[in-house]
């Protein structure tokens, strides 16, 4: 394969993960949204259900639109997801919570810029903020490996190529 066509691979490939993040972000929040004013759960259900159903369009759209890796065995590919998304959680939250703190604290300082972009949201913009660390230094990184696919193989680790 050409390095221009290795480029467009993966910039199509990276386009489409991206693409599923949004639908997996859409069904998070209808999810969300529906188990709140709808159907009047308690916002930590409604929230962990939206997680949930978030979660698996996030594995399936990865699975088959962005990275097409049917061939793949589901259940390697899911394991590994979900020990990725676990890390990323943890990492989500500590990344939010330490913007939340700095843009709290620009925002009641008054520094400018900062307050005038902040003042009032300072919650959405740590939760883009650490969303959009963790996806592109994190999760999407190690989804190439989880569901990479060579020549019509699914490709297992060294240890597993060679029996050992």
């Amino acid at each position: 394969m050409s390095r221009k066509d290795k480029f467009l691979k993966e910039f199509w490939q990276f386009w489409r993960s991206v693409s599923v993040g949004l639908v997996a972000t859409a069904v998070d929040a209808c999810v969300l949204l529906g188990g709140l004013r709808v159907l009047g759960f308690n916002p930590y259900v409604a929230k962990a259900l939206a997680l949930g159903c978030g979660l698996c369009a996030q594995f399936l759209g990865n699975r088959i639109f962005a990275f097409r890796a049917t061939e793949g065995s589901i259940k390697r590919q899911l394991r590994w997801f979900v020990l990725i998304e676990v890390i990323a959680f943890v990492g989500a939250v500590l990344i939010f919570r330490g913007l939340l703190g700095w843009f709290t604290t620009l925002t009641q300082e008054g520094r400018f810029p900062a307050a005038l972009l902040l003042h009032g949201k300072p919650d959405l913009i740590a939760n883009f903020g650490a969303g959009f660390v963790v996806y592109f230094l994190f999760s999407y990184p190690l989804w190439k490996i989880v569901f990479r696919v060579e020549d019509g193989n699914v490709s297992q680790p060294r240890a597993e190529q060679h029996g050992g």
